[in-house]
Protein backbone atom coordinates (compact mmCIF):
# COMPACT_ATOMS: atom_id res chain seq x y z
CA UNK A 1 0.00 0.00 0.00
CA UNK A 2 1.21 3.69 -1.03
CA UNK A 3 0.11 6.58 0.33
CA UNK A 4 0.53 9.90 0.12
CA UNK A 5 2.96 12.62 2.21
CA UNK A 6 1.06 13.96 5.27
CA UNK A 7 1.71 17.63 5.39
CA UNK A 8 3.39 18.76 9.06
CA UNK A 9 2.67 22.20 10.23
CA UNK A 10 6.00 22.72 12.48
CA UNK A 11 8.48 25.38 12.50
CA UNK A 12 11.33 23.73 12.95
CA UNK A 13 12.12 19.60 12.44
CA UNK A 14 14.29 18.01 14.44
CA UNK A 15 17.17 15.90 12.58
CA UNK A 16 16.63 12.22 13.23
CA UNK A 17 19.82 10.06 14.56
CA UNK A 18 19.85 6.80 13.20
CA UNK A 19 20.48 3.47 15.65
CA UNK A 20 23.21 1.46 13.64
CA UNK A 21 21.48 -0.45 10.91
CA UNK A 22 18.52 1.41 11.13
CA UNK A 23 16.44 2.60 8.14
CA UNK A 24 16.34 6.49 7.87
CA UNK A 25 13.84 7.96 5.49
CA UNK A 26 14.75 10.10 3.06
CA UNK A 27 12.84 12.99 1.70
CA UNK A 28 11.51 10.81 -1.23
CA UNK A 29 9.86 8.27 1.86
CA UNK A 30 6.55 8.43 3.02
CA UNK A 31 5.94 10.38 6.10
CA UNK A 32 4.16 11.30 9.33
CA UNK A 33 5.94 13.68 11.35
CA UNK A 34 4.79 15.52 14.03
CA UNK A 35 7.02 18.65 16.63
CA UNK A 36 5.88 19.85 20.02
CA UNK A 37 7.29 23.27 21.16
CA UNK A 38 8.66 23.64 25.06
CA UNK A 39 5.37 24.20 26.66
CA UNK A 40 2.69 20.98 25.23
CA UNK A 41 3.44 17.94 26.60
CA UNK A 42 1.33 14.88 24.97
CA UNK A 43 -0.20 12.42 27.39
CA UNK A 44 -2.16 8.84 26.59
CA UNK A 45 -4.77 10.51 28.63
CA UNK A 46 -5.18 13.35 27.26
CA UNK A 47 -5.55 15.07 30.81
CA UNK A 48 -4.11 18.02 31.57
CA UNK A 49 -0.88 18.39 33.95
CA UNK A 50 0.50 21.43 35.87
CA UNK A 51 3.78 22.05 36.98
CA UNK A 52 5.73 24.64 38.56
CA UNK A 53 8.39 25.35 35.20
CA UNK A 54 5.58 24.41 32.78
CA UNK A 55 1.35 24.48 31.88
CA UNK A 56 1.53 21.36 30.45
CA UNK A 57 -1.92 20.51 28.26
CA UNK A 58 -2.64 17.73 25.83
CA UNK A 59 -2.14 18.42 22.38
CA UNK A 60 -3.13 17.23 18.81
CA UNK A 61 -0.88 17.18 15.94
CA UNK A 62 -2.29 18.95 13.37
CA UNK A 63 -2.13 17.05 9.50
CA UNK A 64 -3.30 18.04 5.99
CA UNK A 65 -3.53 14.71 3.59
CA UNK A 66 -3.28 15.20 -0.22
CA UNK A 67 -6.24 13.98 -2.12
CA UNK A 68 -5.44 10.32 -2.88
CA UNK A 69 -4.79 9.19 -6.56
CA UNK A 70 -7.25 6.84 -6.39
CA UNK A 71 -10.84 6.67 -5.00
CA UNK A 72 -10.67 4.02 -2.53
CA UNK A 73 -10.46 4.70 0.62
CA UNK A 74 -6.74 4.22 1.77
CA UNK A 75 -6.58 1.68 4.73
CA UNK A 76 -4.08 2.35 7.33
CA UNK A 77 -1.84 -0.48 8.52
CA UNK A 78 -1.89 -1.96 12.17
CA UNK A 79 1.40 0.15 12.90
CA UNK A 80 -0.33 3.00 11.90
CA UNK A 81 -3.32 2.58 13.87
CA UNK A 82 -0.88 1.57 16.91
CA UNK A 83 1.63 4.28 16.38
CA UNK A 84 0.86 7.01 13.78
CA UNK A 85 0.29 9.96 15.49
CA UNK A 86 2.21 10.45 19.56
CA UNK A 87 -0.89 9.99 21.17
CA UNK A 88 -1.31 6.70 19.88
CA UNK A 89 2.60 5.67 20.53
CA UNK A 90 2.38 6.76 24.07
CA UNK A 91 -0.53 4.87 24.53
CA UNK A 92 0.83 1.56 23.09
CA UNK A 93 4.51 1.57 23.84
CA UNK A 94 4.14 0.13 27.35
CA UNK A 95 2.51 -2.91 25.14
CA UNK A 96 4.68 -2.87 22.45
CA UNK A 97 7.99 -2.94 24.67
CA UNK A 98 6.59 -5.07 26.97
CA UNK A 99 6.34 -8.28 24.16
CA UNK A 100 8.10 -11.30 25.37
CA UNK A 101 11.00 -12.35 23.13
CA UNK A 102 11.97 -15.77 22.42
CA UNK A 103 15.32 -14.37 21.25
CA UNK A 104 17.35 -10.93 21.32
CA UNK A 105 20.46 -9.28 21.55
CA UNK A 106 21.63 -6.32 22.69
CA UNK A 107 23.88 -3.78 24.06
CA UNK A 108 23.97 -1.63 27.28
CA UNK A 109 26.12 0.82 28.14
CA UNK A 110 26.09 3.86 31.06
CA UNK A 111 28.04 6.53 32.31
CA UNK A 112 28.38 4.69 35.53
CA UNK A 113 32.02 3.16 36.16
CA UNK A 114 30.93 -0.14 37.76
CA UNK A 115 28.73 -1.18 34.29
CA UNK A 116 30.61 -2.24 31.56
CA UNK A 117 29.32 -2.36 27.68
CA UNK A 118 27.83 -6.11 27.30
CA UNK A 119 26.26 -7.74 25.02
CA UNK A 120 23.09 -9.76 26.06
CA UNK A 121 21.33 -13.01 24.19
CA UNK A 122 18.76 -14.39 25.40
CA UNK A 123 16.22 -17.64 24.34
CA UNK A 124 14.82 -19.28 27.40
CA UNK A 125 11.39 -20.89 28.53
CA UNK A 126 9.55 -19.86 31.61
CA UNK A 127 11.06 -21.56 33.98
CA UNK A 128 14.76 -21.07 33.28
CA UNK A 129 16.73 -17.55 32.16
CA UNK A 130 20.15 -17.18 30.75
CA UNK A 131 22.78 -14.11 30.86
CA UNK A 132 25.12 -14.06 28.40
CA UNK A 133 27.97 -11.41 28.73
CA UNK A 134 30.13 -11.23 26.11
CA UNK A 135 33.24 -9.30 27.46
CA UNK A 136 35.04 -6.85 24.68
CA UNK A 137 38.30 -5.58 24.24
CA UNK A 138 39.61 -1.17 23.23
CA UNK A 139 38.87 -2.07 19.81
CA UNK A 140 35.39 -3.82 20.29
CA UNK A 141 35.81 -7.54 19.74
CA UNK A 142 34.56 -10.12 21.44
CA UNK A 143 36.50 -11.69 24.60
CA UNK A 144 35.76 -15.22 26.01
CA UNK A 145 31.54 -15.72 26.90
CA UNK A 146 30.74 -15.89 30.08
CA UNK A 147 27.36 -17.69 31.35
CA UNK A 148 25.29 -17.06 34.28
CA UNK A 149 22.33 -20.32 33.71
CA UNK A 150 19.39 -21.12 35.93
CA UNK A 151 16.82 -23.12 35.56
CA UNK A 152 14.13 -25.03 37.29
CA UNK A 153 12.88 -28.11 35.28
CA UNK A 154 10.68 -30.46 36.84
CA UNK A 155 12.93 -32.21 40.01
CA UNK A 156 16.57 -30.86 39.01
CA UNK A 157 17.76 -27.08 39.69
CA UNK A 158 20.62 -25.91 37.43
CA UNK A 159 22.90 -23.10 38.85
CA UNK A 160 25.72 -22.55 36.50
CA UNK A 161 28.19 -19.37 36.69
CA UNK A 162 30.91 -19.78 34.16
CA UNK A 163 33.39 -17.19 32.44
CA UNK A 164 36.27 -19.98 31.51
CA UNK A 165 38.02 -19.70 34.42
CA UNK A 166 38.89 -21.74 37.56
CA UNK A 167 36.25 -19.72 39.33
CA UNK A 168 33.75 -20.86 36.96
CA UNK A 169 31.03 -22.62 39.17
CA UNK A 170 27.88 -25.53 38.47
CA UNK A 171 25.55 -26.52 41.16
CA UNK A 172 23.14 -29.23 40.11
CA UNK A 173 20.27 -30.21 42.39
CA UNK A 174 17.70 -32.66 42.77
CA UNK A 175 14.10 -31.08 44.02
CA UNK A 176 12.72 -32.97 46.54
CA UNK A 177 13.50 -34.58 49.76
CA UNK A 178 16.88 -36.00 50.67
CA UNK A 179 20.08 -35.91 52.79
CA UNK A 180 22.65 -35.72 50.45
CA UNK A 181 24.22 -32.07 49.58
CA UNK A 182 22.40 -31.77 45.90
CA UNK A 183 18.86 -31.94 47.45
CA UNK A 184 17.00 -29.24 47.66
CA UNK A 185 13.23 -28.72 49.01
CA UNK A 186 10.95 -27.77 46.34
CA UNK A 187 9.95 -24.75 48.18
CA UNK A 188 13.46 -23.61 48.47
CA UNK A 189 14.33 -24.07 45.10
CA UNK A 190 10.83 -22.32 43.97
CA UNK A 191 12.22 -19.44 46.15
CA UNK A 192 15.67 -19.53 45.51
CA UNK A 193 15.14 -19.47 41.33
CA UNK A 194 12.28 -16.46 42.28
CA UNK A 195 14.53 -14.26 44.30
CA UNK A 196 17.48 -15.18 42.15
CA UNK A 197 16.00 -13.76 38.54
CA UNK A 198 14.18 -11.01 40.46
CA UNK A 199 17.54 -9.68 41.67
CA UNK A 200 19.43 -10.30 38.77
CA UNK A 201 17.34 -7.12 36.92
CA UNK A 202 17.87 -6.32 33.00
CA UNK A 203 18.66 -8.29 30.73
CA UNK A 204 17.59 -11.76 32.34
CA UNK A 205 15.46 -14.42 30.89
CA UNK A 206 12.05 -14.05 29.28
CA UNK A 207 10.92 -10.83 31.47
CA UNK A 208 10.39 -8.13 28.38
CA UNK A 209 11.86 -7.36 25.24
CA UNK A 210 13.04 -4.49 26.69
CA UNK A 211 13.29 -3.09 30.17
CA UNK A 212 16.32 -0.83 30.04
CA UNK A 213 14.33 2.01 32.03
CA UNK A 214 11.78 1.25 34.30
CA UNK A 215 10.46 5.86 33.50
CA UNK A 216 10.82 5.16 29.77
CA UNK A 217 8.96 1.68 30.09
CA UNK A 218 6.13 3.28 31.84
CA UNK A 219 6.16 6.55 29.90
CA UNK A 220 5.24 8.88 32.81
CA UNK A 221 2.72 11.43 32.18
CA UNK A 222 4.88 14.66 33.09
CA UNK A 223 6.87 14.02 29.92
CA UNK A 224 7.15 17.30 27.51
CA UNK A 225 7.27 15.54 24.19
CA UNK A 226 9.97 17.84 21.98
CA UNK A 227 9.39 15.99 18.30
CA UNK A 228 7.74 12.66 16.87
CA UNK A 229 7.97 11.06 13.93
CA UNK A 230 6.28 7.91 12.10
CA UNK A 231 7.52 7.04 8.89
CA UNK A 232 5.84 4.11 7.42
CA UNK A 233 6.96 1.65 4.56
CA UNK A 234 5.02 -0.03 1.74
CA UNK A 235 4.52 -3.00 3.59
CA UNK A 236 3.35 -2.08 6.32
CA UNK A 237 6.68 -1.95 8.22
CA UNK A 238 7.52 1.57 10.22
CA UNK A 239 10.38 3.90 11.12
CA UNK A 240 10.12 5.78 14.68
CA UNK A 241 11.30 8.58 16.57
CA UNK A 242 10.29 9.75 19.43
CA UNK A 243 11.68 12.72 21.65
CA UNK A 244 10.79 13.85 24.98
CA UNK A 245 11.96 15.62 28.86
CA UNK A 246 11.05 14.96 32.16
CA UNK A 247 11.57 17.84 34.58
CA UNK A 248 12.36 17.59 38.18
CA UNK A 249 12.84 20.90 40.60
CA UNK A 250 16.37 20.19 40.17
CA UNK A 251 17.31 17.55 36.98
CA UNK A 252 16.04 16.98 33.70
CA UNK A 253 16.01 13.65 31.68
CA UNK A 254 16.24 13.56 28.16
CA UNK A 255 14.85 10.94 26.54
CA UNK A 256 15.08 9.24 23.05
CA UNK A 257 13.21 6.20 21.35
CA UNK A 258 14.25 5.20 17.57
CA UNK A 259 12.09 2.19 16.49
CA UNK A 260 12.27 -0.32 13.40
CA UNK A 261 9.08 -1.72 13.08
CA UNK A 262 8.28 -5.30 10.91
CA UNK A 263 4.55 -5.18 9.50
CA UNK A 264 3.59 -7.05 12.38
CA UNK A 265 4.28 -4.34 14.86
CA UNK A 266 7.17 -6.26 16.57
CA UNK A 267 10.26 -4.15 17.03
CA UNK A 268 13.12 -5.55 14.43
CA UNK A 269 15.64 -3.17 15.56
CA UNK A 270 15.67 -0.16 18.49
CA UNK A 271 17.90 2.60 20.42
CA UNK A 272 17.36 4.15 23.89
CA UNK A 273 19.16 6.70 25.79
CA UNK A 274 18.34 8.93 28.55
CA UNK A 275 20.70 11.23 29.66
CA UNK A 276 20.48 13.49 32.98
CA UNK A 277 21.59 16.89 33.88
CA UNK A 278 21.55 18.31 37.13
CA UNK A 279 23.51 21.09 38.99
CA UNK A 280 25.11 23.45 36.89
CA UNK A 281 24.68 21.55 33.88
CA UNK A 282 20.34 22.04 33.99
CA UNK A 283 19.24 25.52 33.83
CA UNK A 284 15.59 24.91 35.96
CA UNK A 285 14.73 28.68 35.37
CA UNK A 286 14.23 27.71 32.04
CA UNK A 287 13.62 24.22 32.34
CA UNK A 288 16.22 22.45 29.71
CA UNK A 289 19.98 22.13 29.80
CA UNK A 290 22.22 24.51 30.23
CA UNK A 291 23.77 25.71 27.24
CA UNK A 292 26.81 23.30 26.23
CA UNK A 293 26.40 20.92 29.25
CA UNK A 294 27.06 17.30 29.04
CA UNK A 295 24.57 14.87 30.75
CA UNK A 296 25.84 13.68 34.22
CA UNK A 297 24.57 10.60 33.84
CA UNK A 298 23.44 8.92 30.93
CA UNK A 299 22.02 5.33 29.89
CA UNK A 300 21.91 4.05 26.32
CA UNK A 301 20.43 0.43 25.13
CA UNK A 302 20.22 -0.93 21.46
CA UNK A 303 18.10 -4.01 20.92
CA UNK A 304 18.31 -6.43 17.69
CA UNK A 305 17.80 -9.88 16.04
CA UNK A 306 14.78 -9.78 18.09
CA UNK A 307 12.85 -12.87 17.61
CA UNK A 308 8.86 -13.74 18.92
CA UNK A 309 8.59 -16.92 18.23
CA UNK A 310 8.23 -19.52 20.63
CA UNK A 311 12.22 -21.45 20.48
CA UNK A 312 11.67 -24.72 22.40
CA UNK A 313 13.85 -26.70 20.44
CA UNK A 314 16.73 -23.88 20.57
CA UNK A 315 19.80 -25.16 22.36
CA UNK A 316 21.45 -21.71 22.93
CA UNK A 317 22.91 -23.38 26.45
CA UNK A 318 23.63 -26.87 27.27
CA UNK A 319 23.39 -26.80 31.26
CA UNK A 320 24.89 -30.35 30.62
CA UNK A 321 28.45 -29.37 29.24
CA UNK A 322 29.34 -27.88 33.06
CA UNK A 323 28.98 -31.18 34.69
CA UNK A 324 31.61 -34.33 34.63
CA UNK A 325 30.66 -37.40 33.77
CA UNK A 326 34.14 -38.57 34.21
CA UNK A 327 37.32 -37.79 36.28
CA UNK A 328 40.85 -38.99 36.37
CA UNK A 329 43.44 -38.04 38.49
CA UNK A 330 42.36 -37.07 41.48
CA UNK A 331 44.41 -37.60 44.39
CA UNK A 332 44.63 -37.59 48.13
CA UNK A 333 46.73 -35.19 49.03
CA UNK A 334 46.07 -31.83 51.05
CA UNK A 335 48.36 -29.48 53.76
CA UNK A 336 46.76 -29.90 57.28
CA UNK A 337 47.12 -26.72 59.32
CA UNK A 338 48.02 -26.76 63.17
CA UNK A 339 46.71 -23.48 65.04
CA UNK A 340 48.67 -23.27 67.40
CA UNK A 341 52.25 -24.48 66.03
CA UNK A 342 51.51 -22.95 62.55
CA UNK A 343 53.05 -25.05 60.60
CA UNK A 344 51.32 -27.13 57.91
CA UNK A 345 51.93 -31.00 57.22
CA UNK A 346 51.60 -32.60 54.11
CA UNK A 347 49.00 -35.17 53.91
CA UNK A 348 48.65 -37.92 51.49
CA UNK A 349 47.65 -40.75 53.86
CA UNK A 350 44.36 -41.05 56.14
CA UNK A 351 44.97 -41.71 60.10
CA UNK A 352 42.44 -43.96 61.59
CA UNK A 353 40.04 -41.38 63.21
CA UNK A 354 40.12 -39.27 60.41
CA UNK A 355 36.95 -37.97 59.00
CA UNK A 356 36.78 -37.23 54.72
CA UNK A 357 36.02 -34.70 52.76
CA UNK A 358 35.96 -33.42 49.47
CA UNK A 359 38.28 -30.46 50.50
CA UNK A 360 40.52 -33.26 51.41
CA UNK A 361 41.49 -34.15 47.38
CA UNK A 362 43.46 -32.73 44.60
CA UNK A 363 42.04 -32.03 41.72
CA UNK A 364 44.96 -30.10 39.84
CA UNK A 365 46.14 -31.52 36.54
CA UNK A 366 43.19 -33.84 36.26
CA UNK A 367 41.55 -35.12 32.86
CA UNK A 368 37.67 -34.50 32.81
CA UNK A 369 34.72 -35.09 30.30
CA UNK A 370 33.68 -32.65 29.23
CA UNK A 371 36.50 -30.70 29.47
CA UNK A 372 34.07 -27.95 30.67
CA UNK A 373 33.01 -29.20 33.87
CA UNK A 374 32.97 -27.06 36.71
CA UNK A 375 30.65 -28.59 39.56
CA UNK A 376 33.96 -30.51 40.85
CA UNK A 377 33.52 -28.78 44.16
CA UNK A 378 30.17 -30.09 44.48
CA UNK A 379 31.00 -33.92 44.11
CA UNK A 380 31.30 -35.98 47.39
CA UNK A 381 31.85 -39.42 48.61
CA UNK A 382 29.63 -41.60 47.55
CA UNK A 383 31.22 -45.33 48.20
CA UNK A 384 33.82 -47.04 49.79
CA UNK A 385 35.06 -50.45 48.77
CA UNK A 386 36.10 -51.86 51.77
CA UNK A 387 33.93 -50.42 54.65
CA UNK A 388 36.43 -52.23 57.65
CA UNK A 389 38.70 -49.18 56.69
CA UNK A 390 36.67 -46.15 55.32
CA UNK A 391 32.87 -46.36 56.09
CA UNK A 392 29.90 -43.96 56.50
CA UNK A 393 28.38 -45.95 59.94
CA UNK A 394 28.30 -42.36 61.45
CA UNK A 395 26.71 -40.65 58.54
CA UNK A 396 30.48 -39.31 57.80
CA UNK A 397 32.89 -40.67 55.70
CA UNK A 398 35.61 -41.90 58.26
CA UNK A 399 38.55 -43.75 58.38
CA UNK A 400 38.12 -46.22 60.64
CA UNK A 401 40.69 -48.92 60.25
CA UNK A 402 44.38 -49.32 59.11
CA UNK A 403 44.88 -50.83 55.28
CA UNK A 404 43.15 -49.52 51.31
CA UNK A 405 40.03 -48.46 50.08
CA UNK A 406 38.64 -47.45 46.99
CA UNK A 407 36.56 -44.45 47.20
CA UNK A 408 33.87 -43.61 44.46
CA UNK A 409 33.10 -39.68 44.22
CA UNK A 410 30.05 -38.42 42.54
CA UNK A 411 26.69 -36.89 43.18
CA UNK A 412 22.93 -38.22 43.52
CA UNK A 413 22.67 -37.95 39.33
CA UNK A 414 25.67 -40.16 38.53
CA UNK A 415 27.57 -41.98 41.57
CA UNK A 416 29.88 -42.95 39.68
CA UNK A 417 32.44 -40.02 38.37
CA UNK A 418 35.54 -41.12 40.30
CA UNK A 419 37.76 -43.83 41.95
CA UNK A 420 40.28 -42.32 44.74
CA UNK A 421 42.67 -44.48 46.06
CA UNK A 422 43.26 -44.16 50.17
CA UNK A 423 45.38 -45.45 52.31
CA UNK A 424 44.70 -45.74 56.33
CA UNK A 425 47.64 -46.09 58.84
CA UNK A 426 48.04 -45.45 62.33
CA UNK A 427 50.27 -42.76 62.62
CA UNK A 428 52.00 -40.37 60.05
CA UNK A 429 55.63 -41.14 59.83
CA UNK A 430 57.59 -37.81 58.95
CA UNK A 431 60.43 -38.37 56.37
CA UNK A 432 63.35 -36.78 56.97
CA UNK A 433 65.80 -35.76 54.30
CA UNK A 434 69.46 -37.57 54.20
CA UNK A 435 72.36 -35.76 55.93
CA UNK A 436 74.93 -35.33 52.45
CA UNK A 437 77.76 -37.32 53.02
CA UNK A 438 80.66 -35.60 54.42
Amino acid sequence: MKKNAILIILPVVMSLASCGGQNIPDSSETKIESSIDNTSVITSSSSEVVSSEFSITSSSIVTSVESSSTSEDVVPSENEKNYGTVELFMANYKALVNKDAGSITYFTKSSADYQSPSKITIAIDEDEYLKTTIAQDSDGNDLSPAYRYLALKGNEYYDVDYDGSIYSKAKRYKVGEGSASDYISESEAQSTFSETKNSAGNAIGKIYTIKYDVKLNELISDLIVKDYGFYPEDDGSAYIEFKAIQIGSYFGNYFTIELDLTPKGDIKEGYFKRDMYMGANWDSSKGEKADGANPNAWFSCSVSNVIYSNLENTALFDSTAFFAESVTGIKYHYYQSDMESGTSTERNRALVGDYLTIKQFDFDNIKKTPSTACDLNSLFITKSSNEAVINDAEGYWKAVGVGTAEITIGNSFKSDVAKVTIEVVEELTTVTPEEPAE
